[in-house]
């Protein structure tokens, strides 16, 4: 499927947090979890995106997962399913150039 063009031309910043637990484990290691995590339970909360322009990335991504605005800031837009959606993306403001 071919990438639309506001998400080849939006600089972007993604934030990944494991879901160990849920997702089966990492591979390799016998609890299935890293041992610095074991007693914890680790869950994907936010995925932050860095963005120029919050309010044209947010509206691709709404469009392009069904989603809806959730909360809007002048400093960050949230976007999930529903307000007890478990992962939703939250897009922040950045300055700087993107680097290659």
């Amino acid at each position: 499927m071919p990438v639309p063009p506001i998400a080849q031309a939006a600089p972007t910043t993604l934030l990944w947090l494991p879901v160990a637990a849920e997702a089966g484990g990492f591979a390799g290691m016998q609890s299935g979890v890293p041992a610095h995590t074991d007693s914890m339970a680790v869950r994907l909360h936010h995925i932050v995106v860095d963005a120029h322009d919050l309010p044209e990335l947010a509206r691709f991504w709404t469009q392009a997962l069904g989603w809806k605005v959730l909360s809007e800031r002048e400093r960050e837009i949230v976007i999930g399913t529903d307000e007890n959606a478990p992962v939703r993306m939250c897009f922040m403001p950045v300055t700087e150039a993107k680097r290659h």
